[in-house]
């Protein structure tokens, strides 16, 4: 049995799939976030959302230990300061303060009661990022990155009893 398309068809198919792909693109599976680049370079972007505001630019940050937070904006969202710790960065040493986030979301996971630090690393205004998110609230998921549909897939992976230590 041979089967035949016409060019009709060819083209119905071809423009089905571009459609059901831009779909994908456009509206994300479950856990996924469509992530932007830090221009000229392969460095994700994710939107973040703070105690409801937001989105704000993080850099999804693997070498990072903590997620920071810059000053500026934990300063105009009203988040208060703690105590002072020292930041070991590439570019030395740099004073941050903890802070206590009442929530934290990227697309929809949520972490709530997440301590971060807060500091003006000058990388952060370099990149046009309001933070970075490193492997304290990394840890928690499994991560899968589609570059090709630019899209992060956040899996929760721990039980809250393995995420307090």
């Amino acid at each position: 049995m041979k089967i035949r398309f016409s060019i009709g068809a060819i083209v119905v198919l071809a423009s089905t799939i571009s459609a059901v792909r831009g779909a994908i693109l456009e509206s994300p599976r479950g856990n996924a976030v469509v992530f932007d680049y830090v221009p000229n370079s392969s460095l994700i972007v994710v939107p973040v959302m703070i105690n409801s505001h937001g989105p704000f630019r993080f850099l999804l940050d693997t070498g990072a230990t903590k997620t920071i937070v810059s000053a500026r904006l934990a300063d105009k969202l009203g988040i208060p300061k703690g105590r002072i710790e020292m930041l070991l960065s590439a570019g030395g040493n740099l004073p941050v303060t903890a802070r206590t986030l009442r929530k934290l979301d990227v697309g929809n996971n949520r972490l709530e009661n997440v301590e971060v630090v807060a500091g003006d690393l000058p990388l952060m205004k370099t990149l046009k990022v309001d933070g970075l998110l490193g492997g304290d609230y990394l840890r928690r998921f499994r991560i899968s990155i589609d570059y090709d549909n630019r899209m992060v897939e956040l899996q929760p992976c721990c039980d809250s009893l393995s995420l307090l230590t």
